[in-house]
């Protein structure tokens, strides 16, 4: 048997064939997924926005003496937003609204991630965005607005060329996540380009309430749109992505009317049957959050959305496996790589590896060393650890979750 999987966003978009031995016995588990959208779908998104004026309307309403500044917040590269095809419609609704595009200003939303390249730039927000448009990185440690404290005590900094300017807009993509329920909405803004102490204290552990697939009952969220609402962002344009990164919708509008509606067709367009009993081996590909080898836990949504309705997806003695192409190695995070703050220490990983709920954690890249991954379960092709695996069982049992990163349990999201 043969499945094959999508590998290596950003990086080619290819795709990655996993063979399994005679005698394994499961299968591969897609979401529901939807088309690719056309063009002129995306520039109907525009003309019907939710919850807000158009965007050539709210450049007229903030020109102050026949001008308007603009500034754009973008996702970074390690968010699957293709913000090329949205870049275009953007910048002709903002010029029909009589901003001079010498005005608008595009800060890329890099949070606490690294910065990024020029290469990158013209990859997410395309040739003819970064051929007009003044693009910069946004720097959590300098050239900052410091805005006072949000309603639950959060410092509120952020990027001095996103605060000044007369209109603000935010561009990203709407994807399951840990934290604030989904990614998406003023998320670009807070965290993405916000300061070290503002990023900081909204993560620290315990602070706020948050949950996956939860944006209605979560601290974190409110935090986030509180923030937002104050530093005055104006208005977003956020996708749902498809599977293979193509666009299943566009949210145009209300930073919160907007987001909700986007997140109503992500719970359906990410929405995954699952295994009827508990299998030997659960394999979730991190794509399309597969840059780097510290978002290749977000994989494993598929798991930790069943375990919201009480569903185990692998046996006691079963093993988890973690695919992510990770064709920037371990990858940076302020926060979050080891060392950092917040970084996890494991000082005897190699006597202790980690594990997922108490089964054995398996990270499989092309790209990651064991002391990458702090662990000794780490094989560089999947074909090494399918003999590991052949070792361990005897005609297991196994589901494949081909872009981890966007499923989550079906079951997780009815109603």
């Amino acid at each position: 048997m043969k499945i094959t999987i999508p590998w290596h966003a950003w990086y080619g978009d290819e795709y990655l064939e996993l063979a399994f031995p005679d005698g394994w016995r499961g299968q591969a588990y897609w979401p529901v997924d939807g088309p690719d959208m056309e063009d002129d779908e995306i520039i109907a998104a525009f003309d019907h926005p939710i919850g807000s004026p158009t965007i050539e309307e709210l450049a007229r309403k903030k020109s102050r003496n026949g001008r308007c500044t603009v500034a754009i917040a973008v996702d970074d590269i390690s968010r699957p937003t293709p913000a090329a095809r949205l870049m275009p419609v953007l910048m002709q609704r903002l010029e029909t609204g009589g901003v001079n595009l010498d005005d608008v200003t595009v800060v890329l939303g890099v949070g606490m991630h690294r910065l990024m390249s020029k290469e990158e730039m013209l990859k997410k927000l395309g040739q003819a965005a970064c051929d007009r448009l003044d693009v910069h990185n946004s720097f959590p440690y300098d050239n900052l607005a410091d805005l006072g404290l949000s309603d639950r005590g959060t410092p509120m900094k952020v990027s001095r060329h996103f605060a000044g300017a007369d209109l603000k807009i935010g561009v990203g993509s709407i994807t399951p996540h840990g934290g604030p329920g989904f990614g998406g909405g003023a998320k670009v803004v807070i965290p993405g380009v916000s300061s070290f102490e503002t990023v900081s204290s909204m993560h620290e552990p315990g602070r706020l309430k948050t949950g996956l697939l939860n944006v209605d009952d979560n601290e974190l969220r409110a935090d986030v749109e509180d923030m937002a609402a104050k530093i005055g962002l104006d208005a977003i344009a956020n996708v749902v992505v498809t599977s293979r990164r193509g666009i299943a919708g566009v949210f145009v509008g209300d930073f919160v009317k907007a987001h909700r509606a986007g997140v109503a067709q992500a719970r359906r367009i990410y929405a995954t049957p699952i295994p009827p009993e508990p299998v030997d081996i659960v394999i979730c590909n991190a794509y399309p959050k597969d840059t780097d080898f510290l978002q290749a836990g977000l994989g494993l949504n598929p798991l930790n959305s069943a375990s919201l309705v009480g569903r185990q997806l692998v046996k006691e003695d079963g093993t988890v496996v973690i695919l992510t192409a990770s064709p920037e190695g371990r990858g940076y995070h302020s926060l979050y790589s080891p060392g950092m703050i917040y970084g996890r220490s494991n000082g005897h990983w190699r006597e202790n590896p980690p594990t997922y709920q108490g089964r054995p954690l398996l990270y499989v890249s092309p790209h990651i060393t064991p002391q990458d991954a702090r662990s000794t379960l780490t094989f560089g092709d999947w074909e090494g650890a399918r003999r590991y695996l052949d070792e361990r069982y005897r005609d297991p049992t196994f589901a494949v979750f081909p872009c981890g990163a966007l499923q989550v349990a079906e079951e997780s999201v009815r109603g």
